[in-house]
């Protein structure tokens, strides 16, 4: 259940594949990573297995945990196609980044000014990729 809170209320407060093609996904397991300073780079602080559903739409990502019966909508905007990487940026309405790559999805949330880097990111992982229905 607490795995269950922490991914909802980041998918709450974060809010498409030239742009990303639409589509769905399904990931089965979700690493957990936060800034720690003296280290000066992301550590894991928790990973498990639970399935998260993702619609994503060009306006638009949904949401929906394992658990949950209602979808979370977070409205974003197309920001940039990483060549070298090969990954789309998309910035939701509260600021928040999200990372698409070929089927995996990162999600940061808490973006620090003092330290230029979000404090944390959520990775989206084990995944299956869809048309839309």
């Amino acid at each position: 259940m607490k795995h269950l809170f922490t991914v909802l209320l980041l998918a709450l407060t974060t809010t498409a594949f030239s742009q990303a093609a639409d589509a769905d996904v399904t990931a089965r397991h979700t690493t957990i990573y936060e800034w720690n300073n003296e280290a000066e780079e992301y550590l894991e602080t928790d990973k498990f297995w639970l399935t998260s559903l993702f619609e994503i739409r060009e306006d638009f990502l949904a949401v929906k945990i394992e658990g949950s019966e209602e979808w979370s909508i977070m409205w974003w905007a197309f920001n940039n196609f990483d060549e070298e990487n090969d990954f789309y940026i998309y910035y939701t309405e509260k600021e928040n980044k999200v990372i698409l790559t070929g089927s995996d999805i990162y999600m940061f949330d808490k973006y620090n000014d003092s330290t230029n880097r979000y404090q944390k990111v959520v990775f989206f992982n084990k995944t299956s990729v869809s048309s839309p229905h």
